[in-house]
């Protein structure tokens, strides 16, 4: 009897039932990574911001509004008449007008990150923020 080589049909569709369920499973693991990795887009836009906002008050003894802000070209880029991040994937405001600060308008700030786009399907972590104490909220969505 002659001996036959190669895979059966029956042989090719279990291979691929495998590669299917393990797709299934890797996907929206691999998914959940993206959008932890691009979460540093917000980190990086409100350290900066945060940098900025304090080289602005050691200079001028007020920190900038959200206007203000935008006029000077700090806190993030300017992109379609919103401030987003580097990446784009958050827009950046920042609230110093008093409404965080008990102090008065300027005293202090508020800078927020607020995931758009693609990112915005981020429900663990859609906005994150940082003041003009350093304190990065919420806790849990800021790494160490």
């Amino acid at each position: 009897m002659k001996r036959q080589f190669g895979i059966t049909l029956i042989e090719l569709m279990i291979v691929l039932a495998v590669v299917a369920i393990l797709g299934g499973l890797a996907l929206p693991s691999y998914l959940q990574y993206l959008l932890r990795s691009h979460r540093s887009d917000a980190y990086q836009a409100l350290l900066n911001c945060a940098a900025e906002q304090e080289r602005w008050f050691t200079a001028n003894n007020t920190y900038l509004t959200d206007a203000a802000a935008t006029a000077n070209g700090r806190c993030g880029t300017v992109s379609g008449g919103v401030r987003v991040s580097p990446e784009q994937y958050y827009q950046i405001t920042v609230d110093a007008s008093g409404g965080t600060c008990t102090a008065g308008v300027g005293t202090c700030f508020v800078a927020t990150a607020t995931a758009i786009g693609r990112q915005a399907d981020d429900v663990d972590c859609p906005t994150l923020t940082i003041d003009d104490n350093g304190l990065q909220l919420p806790a849990d969505c800021w790494r160490k």
